[in-house]
């Protein structure tokens, strides 16, 4: 996914395109073909793994996917994704005693708070 978007943004800078925002659809697109997606493989995992949280890993892990996809195109919106994410991770590792790992991910709840507002401010820069 890196090559992806280290692609992806060099053909943005190229066009003098920089940060884009969805719409809604798009939102609900991406949120109802991830959870669908998560639920299968929550299922996955609950049935053929010994998991403690099959669904919440499933649910993680997709969104993940979709939000790594999302930076790569520079979608304003992939913060939010983010911050999501990584509050439902802190659950994840502070209920199996991954304190440490929890906290790391409180730190990085804290950066796509300053990602988003950051992204947000050239989002509006570049419009005007």
């Amino acid at each position: 996914m890196a090559v992806v978007g280290w692609f992806s943004w060099k053909k943005s800078e190229l066009k003098g395109n920089t940060i884009v925002k969805w719409k809604m659809n798009s939102h609900l697109l991406n949120i109802v073909i991830s959870g669908v997606m998560a639920f299968i493989l929550g299922y996955l995992f609950d049935n053929y793994t010994n998991q403690a949280n099959p669904y919440i890993d499933a649910f993680t892990t997709l969104y993940s996917l979709s939000a790594t996809y999302m930076v790569t195109k520079k979608i304003l919106g992939n913060w939010i994704y983010w911050i999501i994410i990584d509050l439902v991770s802190i659950y994840l590792y502070a209920q199996r005693d991954y304190n440490l790992t929890a906290v790391q991910y409180g730190l990085f709840t804290i950066l796509a708070v300053f990602g988003f507002f950051a992204w947000r401010k050239e989002y509006k820069t570049q419009k005007a």
